[in-house]
């Protein structure tokens, strides 16, 4: 998914949700969404920690899909 690069509006928590990504090995592992930047066209991206560092889930190469967790 490409770069959004309309204005941020806001950042939301990202609790409750986990971004799915696929491993070297195949397998899949999730992560916990961190936060969801809002921008101002109204899309939605979900943060997570890689490497240590807050990134856009959508722009990891190995991204599948965002869940919400059970409640």
């Amino acid at each position: 998914m490409a770069t959004n690069t309309t204005p941020i509006l806001t950042a939301l928590p990202g609790t409750g949700w986990y971004a799915s990504l696929k491993e070297h090995d195949g397998l899949h592992s999730s992560t916990h969404v961190i936060g969801w930047l809002v921008h101002a066209d109204g899309e939605f991206r979900p943060i997570v920690l890689h490497e240590g560092k807050p990134v856009d889930a959508t722009t990891l190469p190995n991204f599948l899909r965002v869940f919400p967790g059970k409640p």
